[in-house]
């Protein structure tokens, strides 16, 4: 049953995950400007990771708000 699961639960892990690559691009920049890593590399590409999820969120939140306004609107 690959349909299990609700939007809502989905939708929460999706916000989940952003929030995790977040807090992952967050560590390796403290663990830059704090001397404790030097792999710049890596955090760079973290940071763009929890950039691009974030960005693609803010989409589909949009997405949403334009379908529930539709709705809304919509003659019963």
């Amino acid at each position: 049953d690959s349909g299990s699961g609700s939007f809502a639960d989905t939708l929460l892990n999706s916000i989940n995950k952003v929030n995790e690559l977040q807090n992952t691009a967050d560590k390796a920049a403290e663990a830059i400007a704090t001397g404790q890593s030097s792999n710049i590399h890596q955090a760079m590409i973290d940071m763009e990771k929890a950039n691009d999820s974030f960005e693609l969120m803010m989409q589909v939140r949009n997405k949403i708000i334009t379908a529930y306004n539709t709705i809304m609107q919509m003659q019963v």
